[in-house]
């Protein structure tokens, strides 16, 4: 694989990554303005502009879809880590949690 298609593999997953968290943020019984909802993030985080959502809202983005949202990306990520680390140790490319039972 040469250099310039890992970077783009890399962008591209990370797009999709990003893509998948908007997607989470708003995947929900109660519908929420996807702008707004951007906007309510990044003033809780930056501290940059202010969000027009109602309290009820914001509630249910701030301590209930969020964390969901980053959890499973801290989630994904250890058993992506823990993966690779299982597959380096055995040195086999298809090592799985049955090989150490």
């Amino acid at each position: 694989m040469t250099r310039t298609s890992l970077l783009h593999s890399c962008a591209a997953l990370a797009l999709a990554l990003a893509l998948g968290c908007v997607l989470s943020l708003n995947a929900g019984v109660m519908q929420l303005p996807l702008g707004e909802s951007l906007r309510s993030v990044a003033s809780a985080w930056f501290g940059t502009g202010s969000s027009t959502l109602p309290d009820y809202q914001q509630a249910v983005l701030m301590e209930l879809r969020l964390p969901r949202t980053l959890l499973a990306v801290l989630v994904g990520c250890l058993l992506a880590q823990s993966g690779a680390a299982m597959q380096g140790m055995f040195r086999n490319p298809l090592a799985d949690p049955g090989i150490i039972g």
